[in-house]
C-alpha cells in the first residue's frame, strides 16, 4: 500500500515508490538516470549497477575483451572506469548544474564568459582522460571500446547537460 508505484527497469531493486522530494527523470540512450532536486542544489547519482548489468549480461563485455586491441577491457576494467566516471560526474560536474542555470555562459563584447567552475571542471575532465575514453591511445585516448565510452557519456549528459556540450 501507500501511493503509486513508479515502474522502472532496475536491476538492484524492485518497483520504486516516488520519493517525497521532486525528481527530474533524464532518459538516456541505454539507462535511466535520476537528478535529485533540493532547494538550490542538484545532485546526480549514476545507475552503476544497472549499467554494469547491461555491459556484462546484455552486451557481454567479456566477448568484446576477446577482440584484439581490447584485451584489457573486460568486466573489471568496465567496473573501475564506470565507478571513477560516476565519482567525477557526481562530485565535479553535477554540482555545477545549478550554477549553470543561474549564471549561464554568455557572449558579450566579442568574448565568451563561461559559467563559474566550468573552466576548471573542463580542465579536470580532459586531464582525467574522459574526453578520449574510446579514442586510440596513439592520439591520447584510452583506447577502450565504445561500449565503455557510452555510459560515460550518459553520465556526463545526465549530470549536467550544459557542461556536457562543452566537449563537442
Amino acid at each position: 500500500g501507500g501511493g503509486p508505484v513508479c515502474r522502472c527497469a532496475r536491476v538492484d531493486q524492485g518497483p520504486l515508490r516516488p520519493p517525497e522530494k521532486p525528481q527530474g527523470i533524464v532518459r538516456g540512450a541505454f539507462f535511466l538516470s535520476v537528478l535529485v532536486v533540493e532547494d538550490t542544489d542538484m545532485s546526480y547519482r549514476a545507475p552503476i549497477k544497472d549499467m554494469l548489468f547491461g555491459i556484462r549480461h546484455l552486451a557481454n563485455i567479456d566477448q568484446i575483451a576477446a577482440i584484439p586491441g581490447f584485451e584489457d577491457a573486460g568486466y573489471e576494467t568496465a567496473q573501475a572506469v564506470l565507478e571513477e566516471c560516476a565519482r567525477f560526474n557526481q562530485e565535479v560536474v553535477a554540482p555545477l548544474n545549478w550554477t549553470g542555470d543561474r549564471e549561464p555562459s554568455h557572449w558579450h563584447d566579442g568574448k565568451v564568459t563561461t559559467t563559474p567552475g566550468f573552466k576548471e571542471a573542463f580542465k579536470a575532465f580532459g586531464q582525467a582522460g574522459w574526453q578520449g575514453v574510446q579514442h586510440p591511445v596513439e592520439f591520447g585516448g584510452q583506447g577502450l571500446p565504445k561500449l565503455l565510452a557510452t555510459p560515460c557519456i550518459e553520465m556526463l549528459n545526465s549530470a549536467n547537460l550544459s557542461f556536457a556540450l562543452c566537449p563537442l
